[in-house]
């Protein structure tokens, strides 16, 4: 558990939510696909893209299967 608590404190500090959220609504709002908003959000925070859609995930943005499926994807 601590290790969890340690990754969780880490992405909070790297992707804040409430900027998370903000970018997130900024960029699904013109239409992006989910792809490249992960892409891009993971580009913004200087985090990798895994990283990034394990933070959407936890933050309950870009739920759908086939957006994080997709990305993963892009890391494989």
């Amino acid at each position: 558990l601590p290790i969890l608590d340690a990754n969780k404190f880490a992405a909070a500090l790297l992707m804040p939510k409430k900027i998370v959220n903000e970018y997130y609504k900024k960029v699904n709002y013109i239409g992006m696909d989910k792809e490249f908003i992960v892409d891009w959000l993971s580009s913004q925070f200087k985090v990798s893209k895994q990283a990034m859609i394990f933070r959407m995930k936890n933050l309950g943005i870009g739920k759908q299967k086939s957006c994080m499926m997709k990305a993963h994807n892009l890391n494989n």
